[in-house]
């Protein structure tokens, strides 16, 4: 009984017209936005290429130069675009993709892509992940809105017991037949990944987190296909059934995603911009090279004076001004380490409100999880620009380790050649594996499965409530 239920569901869909054209313009949506992520994920990695290339040759040919003037002339790094970008940008076009590693200081990420792109760009970015975030839900309640409402009001659903079947039977059919179509979008979303996937260095193991991401998607459209039979069943008409899951459908995918951010900075807001990074640059600089911490260097001084057995700074066995300068990078390094984890906390805070929301909204815990898996959400950004700090730590300890062996007593008037430039390492990023992405994201998966539980029960329910009272009239 249950696949005579199916069969004659997806016959029906198949014989609606107008289901048929919605289906297949948002096949057609997906394909379009599937192929515009291809173009920019790929423009996005030529330019980081030829950026990298170009900084490389810039810092090989910079001349002869004191190595902490180069470490002030410095380095720029560039991420990788994650190559499931093209499936969820995420927090893409809003994040930096270049840090300046100077010496003496943490420079956050700048150039923006949102910054280069026009007002329309800004407002409409869609992606595969958007389109099975917000538009596949809503054809999900406009496919299954009558799905038994419409039984009621046609006089069918009392041929259906009449016939013998049971609540389970035409539950599960009903249900079955959705399922069918929540497989063909995102078989039709995440497909088109392995097929437009642009040649780049992948995610650690991105087949599994693109099969992960087929996974929850499918769960969460279920969320709405049980929801939707749910409510049909429940209500007496069909017409209420629409306004109400088009309701929650519009809360839960519009309105939600909108308001729990802005709420969460609200809760814990974060440092004004400019404030922050006036702080940071005085509070790395002072705690070193102001004339209240004279005390400290004169200690660094004599504790070295007394380890050598010397009375100055000109007998040491090395260059005491490159050793300064090293000895003031690390105790910025210690400031940078305070007041960036201060920020991230603040973040993180942000985080823990906006998963409440994740309560009343499946929409933000399948959004959580899609750019955790495709490297696009605020850690992978963390990560890498965490990343970047320590390659600039070893990059500036490095220029002033080569002063403090050779710069002897011509101090700052001590030049070093291509030699030395030749001899820096590039930045090579790694991005995290996925165990740790996954330890970050299992709150959500533990929300989004638990309201696929709540309405898998409550569909299964309303159906025999509705079974029952057909058999009452």
């Amino acid at each position: 009984m249950i696949w005579a239920i199916t069969r004659k569901e997806l016959l029906q869909y198949a014989r609606d017209g107008r289901l048929k054209i919605l289906l297949a313009v948002l096949v057609t949506f997906t394909a379009a936005a599937t192929l515009h992520g291809r173009n920019t994920v790929q423009a996005l990695e030529r330019e980081r290429i030829s950026a990298g290339q170009t900084d490389r040759e810039v810092w090989n040919n910079q001349g002869p130069k004191n190595p902490h003037s180069a470490a002030h002339f410095s380095r720029y790094v560039f991420p990788p675009t994650s190559s499931l970008a093209l499936f969820d940008p995420g927090l893409t076009p809003f994040v930096g993709r270049a840090v300046w590693l100077e010496a003496h200081y943490r420079d956050p990420a700048t150039l923006r892509p949102v910054e280069d792109a026009v007002e329309v760009q800004r407002l409409a970015q869609p992606s595969p992940a958007w389109i099975l975030q917000v538009l596949a839900p809503l054809l999900i309640v406009l496919f299954a809105y009558a799905s038994i409402s419409g039984e009621r009001d046609g006089g069918t659903l009392r041929y259906i017991q009449a016939m013998g079947a049971r609540a389970g039977a035409l539950y599960w059919g009903k249900a079955l037949a959705l399922l069918a179509i929540l497989l063909t979008f995102v078989a039709v979303a995440v497909g088109g990944v392995f097929l437009a996937a642009p040649s780049m260095t992948p995610l650690p193991s991105a087949s599994l987190r693109l099969a992960l991401l087929a996974g929850t998607y499918f769960i969460y459209l279920c969320v709405f296909a049980f929801a939707a039979i749910a409510v049909s069943a429940q209500v007496q008409r069909s017409r209420t059934a629409l306004l109400v899951l088009v309701g929650f459908w519009a809360i839960s995918s519009i309105i939600a995603p909108r308001l729990a951010p802005d709420i969460a900075a609200a809760v814990h807001p974060g440092p004004q911009g400019t404030t922050f990074w006036s702080q940071l640059s005085e509070e790395s600089s002072d705690s070193f090279w102001s004339k209240e911490a004279k005390p400290r260097r004169d200690r660094l001084r004599d504790e070295q004076l007394e380890k050598y057995g010397v009375t100055t700074v000109e007998e040491l066995p090395f260059n005491f001004d490159g050793f300064l300068l090293q000895a003031s990078e690390e105790v910025a390094n210690e400031v940078f380490d305070r007041r960036y984890g201060e920020l991230w906390e603040v973040f993180e805070r942000q985080h823990r409100i906006s998963l409440l929301f994740s309560v009343m909204s499946p929409t933000l815990a399948v959004t959580r999880i899609s750019r955790g898996l495709s490297g696009t959400d605020l850690y992978a950004h963390q990560h890498f620009t965490d990343s970047a700090e320590t390659f600039r730590r070893t990059l500036i300890k490095g220029l002033n380790q080569d002063m403090i062996d050779n710069a002897g007593k011509e101090g700052y008037g001590y030049l070093a050649d291509r030699t030395l430039w030749e001899k820096t390492p590039d930045f090579d990023y790694r991005a995290p594996p996925l165990l740790s992405v996954g330890s970050r994201l299992w709150p959500n998966a533990i929300i989004l499965l638990g309201w696929l539980m709540l309405a898998g029960i409550a569909g299964r329910r309303s159906v025999e409530g509705a079974f029952v009272r057909g058999a009452a009239r």
